[in-house]
């Protein structure tokens, strides 16, 4: 386990997908939590600032 994530660590930088929590109970969290795509929260953001770039 600990050399996959050594492995994830030194390519970060290239991974763009990947999921956030967005609602976790208080026990058994890798179970019952709820995710969603980390690419819909970073077109949400670019969507906002050219909102605010056009005001």
């Amino acid at each position: 386990m600990a050399e996959a994530l050594i492995e994830i660590k030194k390519r970060a930088h290239t991974i763009k997908r990947g999921y956030r929590i967005t609602w976790e109970p208080p026990i058994l969290r890798h179970f019952q939590a709820h995710l969603e795509p980390i690419a819909n929260e970073v077109k949400r953001v670019r969507e906002e600032e050219y909102t605010v770039a056009a005001q």
